[in-house]
């Protein structure tokens, strides 16, 4: 959507003479183009999150812990992922949308891999607990705040962001990418 689309709406309304003439034809034709740059924009937003989710989906079922995890395990992930998609079908405003996706990603995603390993077939009961699965973007580089403008900047960055993830690992966690 263009900046200042609204604009014909926003004139038609505040114009003292909205009802002479075709006005009011006019503005509901500014408006309807408006709520189809609207509605294509909400379509475009909900197919990128569905198309990220769906990628996710492939990702835990081509996985090891996929394959060796039970039946029912499968099917609650599976499950989940189709709830996941289903809400995003259905949601109308795009804040929502993509708080979806990104919730799907930094939280559901990491619950449904411990989903998957917690419920291995075969598994033997003097195994330690299984690790807490994180998404690498909930992982932060403490102590490196404002704009990376040198090459500096950047190793600065990534030296605290490999410290924060070799933490995280140390914590007894793993990381999804």
């Amino acid at each position: 959507m263009l900046t200042g689309s609204d604009q014909a709406v926003r004139d038609a309304l505040v114009d003292p003479n909205a009802f002479r003439g075709n006005r009011m034809a006019q503005l509901k034709q500014a408006a309807d183009n408006l709520r189809a740059q609207i509605d294509a924009m909400v379509a475009s937003n909900r197919t990128n999150v569905v198309t990220a989710i769906g990628g996710r989906k492939a990702e835990l079922v081509a996985s090891a812990y996929y394959a060796k995890a039970t039946k029912a395990a499968q099917e609650g992930v599976l499950g989940k992922v189709d709830q996941t998609i289903s809400r995003v079908g259905t949601e109308n405003q795009i804040a929502l949308i993509r708080e979806l996706g990104t919730s799907f990603e930094e939280s559901i995603y990491p619950e449904l891999l411990d989903q998957l390993v917690a419920s291995q077939e075969g598994g033997d009961d003097d195994m330690p607990p299984p690790k807490q699965t994180v998404s690498v973007k909930t992982v932060a580089a403490p102590g490196v705040t404002g704009v990376l403008e040198t090459e500096e900047d950047v190793d600065r960055y990534l030296a605290a962001l490999r410290d924060a993830l070799i933490q995280a690992l140390n914590d007894g966690k793993r990381i999804s990418l």
